[in-house]
């Protein structure tokens, strides 16, 4: 079995829905998690979940280091989204010993996530998935470095020395490298977006046609608290998430849910209650 560590950058307190992350993280014991900030993990952490502490001037330094280059800055923590496909580098020492490292959102539920980094799509692809929510790439030097070349919409000097966001861990930066160069990419969409608020949901069909295979519409139904089908990751940026959709569970199609303030994503075979909220 291949090895697999999943990073996410944060700074501050986390969100309140951050024990239903850690939950299904602990669903997913064969992969490894590392958080890098300066907010220790609370108690009841799973043991697959590691913690890097660091300031976010520290990690400006580190990158800074790592990419060779004096005006990459870090301004905010939400510029980390910019650096996410060049964590192979950035990480490079914390990665060692690993065949696959990915980047992660903390407001994602994650499904059984080794349903699909099967071995067979990890052995003929070198990123898996387009979405900077959650992405994986082959851990070897080649694909660590594909982010210098230069093939995205913006230049990435001017993308790490900027304080804007480019989105470069998506559409018009990594994204346009592996595209424009024809390397192995999955692009499947297995997540699936919910609008909050009822009990009744519908998927929203991705029609971009940045998506290879968007999937069919279809519709979802709350009873008792159980949701009826599945995903590989969930993201939750609501302010609070309502009590009577705490409690997921899901079938085998997908393998996330990603919880918007505008939309919802589930996953595949998790189940949250109210209680298990820190």
């Amino acid at each position: 079995m291949k090895r697999i560590c999943i990073i996410n950058c944060w700074f501050g307190p986390y969100h309140n829905y951050f024990g239903l992350w850690m939950k299904s993280v602990a669903w997913n014991p064969t992969i490894d998690f590392l958080i890098v900030g300066d907010t220790p993990l609370p108690d009841g952490a799973p043991s697959n979940l590691r913690h890097l502490p660091m300031t976010l001037e520290e990690l400006e330094a580190k990158i800074r280091r790592r990419l060779g280059n004096e005006k990459a800055i870090l301004p905010s923590p939400y510029k980390c989204c910019d650096y996410k496909a060049m964590y192979g580098t950035i990480f490079g020492e914390e990665l060692s010993g690993y065949d696959f490292w990915g980047h992660c959102d903390i407001d994602l539920v994650f499904g059984d996530l080794r349903d699909f980094l099967t071995e067979e799509r990890l052995s003929r692809y070198d990123k898996i998935y387009p979405n900077g929510h959650l992405s994986v790439f082959r851990n070897n030097q080649e694909v660590n470095e594909r982010w210098r070349l230069p093939y995205a919409k913006f230049d990435v000097e001017q993308v790490i020395a900027s304080p804007m966001n480019f989105a470069f861990d998506e559409w018009d930066g990594i994204y346009n490298i592996y595209i424009r160069l024809g390397l192995p990419f999955l692009r499947d969409v297995e997540f699936l977006n919910l609008a909050p608020g009822t009990r009744r949901f519908r998927f929203r069909r991705r029609t971009n046609a940045k998506y290879e295979r968007p999937p069919e519409n279809h519709d979802h139904s709350v009873s008792t608290g159980r949701m009826a089908r599945s995903t590989a990751h969930s993201s939750m940026q609501t302010a609070r998430c309502r009590s009577r959709i705490m409690h997921i569970s899901t079938s085998s199609r997908e393998s996330s849910a990603h919880l918007t303030r505008r939309h919802w994503t589930i996953q595949l075979r998790f189940t949250a209650r109210p209680g298990d909220l820190p």
